[in-house]
């Protein structure tokens, strides 16, 4: 009886120990399948153009079994920066996927429906204007001062966890509701052409920093002036703009 005691506790740990061995290379590799210092893109224009300011191993796969990296670049020595260009063969939607630590980033005007850049933590300007992007994660992008993301189709946009973002430009998405409470650090904030009605456009005043008892800080939103057929949003001509500027910000008309 002693024996076989002996026995089923030499087993047990025999097995503990093949599932401890099993487990920790199964992790390890868990982590290398989501790596850092990625982007993704979906596009279905022929002609592609980007900028990248950030590491010197930046790679390119545009998705049609051709590949690129910094000496396919235009490369200016000034700005650190590196323009990639692409052509397909046809109107078709292509994956392109950019390796490399990249700070600086410009995809305007390529024909986006598809965009992540929640792989890339070091990003801190992102420029993404002009493309058919319905959704934009920007949560894991703490870095990030400056992003431009107008003339899209952004119902929501959530930069709650952005609170190094200085200058917001949103202009002509589909926006209803904007929560900028944690946003310390805005300075500029772009809304023309927007679904804002008068009590969001009150909320999002409210929740602006206050720079009002600072001497050398203020604030500018840029809106429409106050006219029924201005380019706007539903509630541009019945918010309470005094909200605003009691917290130390002024408006710029946008026409």
């Amino acid at each position: 009886m002693k024996n076989r005691s002996i026995f089923k506790k030499c087993s047990a740990i025999l097995a503990m120990t093949i599932i401890l061995a099993v487990s920790f290379p199964l992790k390890a590799c868990a982590k290398e399948e989501n790596p850092t210092g990625i982007i993704t893109m979906t596009t279905t224009v022929r002609e592609v153009w980007f900028t990248a300011v950030g590491t010197k191993d930046i790679t390119i796969d545009w998705g049609d079994g051709k590949k690129s990296n910094v000496n396919d670049a235009e490369y200016f020595e000034d700005s650190d920066m590196f323009v990639f260009r692409h052509d397909y063969s046809g109107e078709t939607t292509h994956s392109i996927v950019i390796n490399g630590n990249i700070t600086w980033f410009t995809c305007a005007s390529i024909g986006l429906t598809a965009l992540d850049v929640s792989r890339n933590p070091v990003l801190t300007r992102l420029d993404c204007r002009n493309n058919q992007l319905t959704a934009l994660d920007v949560s894991k992008n703490t870095a990030l001062t400056e992003l431009r993301c107008s003339q899209n189709q952004l119902v929501t946009l959530d930069v709650g966890k952005n609170a190094a973002l200085e200058s917001l430009d949103l202009n002509f998405n589909q926006i209803t509701h904007l929560n900028v409470s944690n946003n310390t650090s805005l300075g500029v904030l772009y809304i023309v052409g927007n679904q804002l009605t008068a009590s969001a456009l009150n909320d999002l005043f409210r929740k602006l920093p206050d720079y009002s008892k600072l001497e050398n800080m203020s604030g500018v939103i840029y809106l429409t002036e106050r006219h029924p057929l201005a380019i706007g949003n539903p509630g541009n001509s019945d918010c309470d703009r005094s909200i605003a500027i009691e917290r130390g910000w002024g408006f710029m008309s946008w026409r």
